[in-house]
């Protein structure tokens, strides 16, 4: 059985926007994984079976990961049953899952202290968390309707007790939008984060403003995973929203926190849009957010702001001429390194070092020499030594990838075939995780960047052997997408192929003695 050690994820607050070829952090780092104890194969087994089937069939495995998960059988039942509903693609199933365990742990938590004045209530919270425990969200949703209708009431009737009634009224409220977050209803849950806010007297701005933030991540969450951009445009207007009340003066922190995750969305719009107003404008709030984020006061959160702004310096980097931003990009990045320490935060390190070698990488190839794709070699290499195949497969071939990018690159700029070689090596590596089943279009990409290794270095060799090997390859990604009827891919293809088999015919007649 393969176990699968999984980052656990707390919400959108503060998680960063992740880079197409580089995973980017988030800030308020907790450094704890959860192994989930089962393939994503097995993961998906359980999402396809019925309710019936996992209580009979599959009766131990959902005991093991009740105890695992910390939560009764039938909230592991309800959480396959969310995963199977909104359809969550088969490589987050795990994440998705461990993140779904720890939202349902933290609201029996919060539920566990709350203690409303009136005893009904009272009743109805510990009511909500007995159906909350069994994973019964739609009673829990309405038992919490129910206590924040009854606080409302309660507010309404007692003048001198309203804004005490409010405030616990819009926790209820505030409540509900964990329970549509945790079932990946991104939008209801902005809704009741909003109203939540609405509800809070002004009096209270800090928590006005922390439940308009809350809005604002759901819906960043919501654009971030559905590839929404209306959705993430909403975002960045909520976290506007959220600053007019979370002033810089009078909540410093709170402040920076809130530019950081406008940031991030900023980030992820700016990926998806031309120009680079979006991620011009991520940079000016990452930098407003070091303001108060130093190194001194919160030096986790300094270095996940740092490493979310080399994220889109380096994006501008790619986007611009010169060096400038990139060499920016690379300062950050190792600015975060002295916090993000190994010891400290192993896999946001490892994290670091991966996205340090792809602005070394761009660096490199914008510059002569050789020595910024060395730098970029080491980087990678570091990272994999935390970013290892057991815990993290995924980001694990795709830092093989960056690395095998990076070789081949060197390759075209060194005499011998040796890098050509590891090259080769790194991508067939990339290769055993990133499968054509598992992850189709990172498949064929790296199949494709394969390909080319193989021909570049059957040319430094005149190897009929290697460009055989480089055709093989490439008729594979081809034959997929003419299967998948992307015509217009065929002409790229077909020069590709018929300029390998000329060089392997011309080998072949001046090798074949006469």
């Amino acid at each position: 059985m393969a176990f699968l050690a999984v980052a656990t994820p707390t919400v959108f607050a503060d998680q960063n926007v992740t880079a197409d070829h580089g995973v980017a952090a988030g800030g308020d780092i907790r450094d704890t994984t959860i192994t989930i104890g089962y393939s994503l194969e097995e993961v998906q087994a359980f999402v396809k079976a019925e309710r019936q089937e996992l209580k009979t069939t599959y009766q131990a495995q959902i005991k093991d990961l009740s105890q695992r998960l910390e939560v009764t059988q039938d909230a592991v039942i309800g959480f396959f049953a969310i995963l199977k509903r909104e359809h969550v693609p088969l490589e987050k199933m795990t994440e998705t899952l461990a993140a779904i365990a720890q939202r349902h742990r933290e609201m029996l938590d919060r539920l566990a202290v709350l203690d409303p004045d009136d005893p009904a209530i009272k009743a109805l919270i510990r009511e909500a968390r007995t159906a909350l425990a069994k994973g019964d969200y739609d009673r829990a949703d309405l038992l919490l309707h129910r206590a924040e209708a009854a606080e409302l009431e309660a507010a309404r009737q007692a003048q001198a007790a309203a804004n005490k009634r409010l405030l616990k009224s819009a926790v209820a409220r505030a409540e509900r939008g964990e329970i549509s977050l945790t079932r990946l209803r991104y939008r209801e849950a902005a809704r009741h984060f909003k109203a939540a806010s609405s509800l809070v007297p002004n009096l209270h701005p800090q928590e006005q403003g922390a439940y308009l933030r809350r809005s604002a991540d759901a819906l960043g969450e919501y654009g971030d995973q559905q590839g929404n951009n209306e959705a993430l445009r909403e975002a960045i207007a909520a976290y506007h929203e959220a600053l007019g009340v979370l002033t810089q003066e009078h909540m410093p922190l709170d402040w920076a926190g809130t530019q950081n995750n406008l940031g991030n969305v900023l980030s992820r719009l700016g990926t998806r849009e031309p120009g680079t107003s979006r991620l011009e404008a991520a940079v000016s709030a990452y930098r407003s957010a070091l303001e108060e984020r130093t190194r001194e006061r919160v030096p986790l959160d300094w270095a996940a702001t740092q490493t979310n702004l080399g994220n889109a310096l380096r994006m501008l980097g790619e986007r611009e001429p010169g060096t400038s931003r990139l060499e920016e990009a690379v300062a950050a990045f190792r600015s975060a390194l002295e916090a993000y320490t190994r010891e400290r935060v192993p896999l946001y390190w490892a994290l670091t070092q991966n996205n340090l070698g792809i602005a070394l990488s761009l660096l490199g190839e914008r510059e002569s020499g050789t020595s910024r794709l060395e730098e970029a070699v080491v980087a990678y290499r570091l990272a994999l030594e935390e970013r290892t195949r057991e815990r993290v497969p995924l980001h694990w071939a795709m830092t093989q990838t960056n690395l095998a990018d990076t070789l081949q690159a060197l390759g075209e700029r060194e005499p011998g075939t040796l890098r050509f070689e590891e090259a080769v090596g790194a991508y067939r590596l990339a290769l055993e995780e990133r499968t054509r089943e598992r992850v189709p279009r990172d498949w064929a990409m790296t199949q494709n960047k394969l390909g080319t290794a193989l021909s570049r270095l059957g040319e430094r060799e005149n190897s009929i052997e290697h460009l055989r090997q480089a055709e093989v390859a490439i008729q594979s990604v081809y034959s997929v997408y003419q299967e998948a009827g992307y015509r217009q891919y065929n002409e790229y293809f077909e020069k590709r192929l018929h300029a390998l088999r000329q060089r392997i015919e011309t080998l072949r007649s001046t090798t074949t003695p006469r």
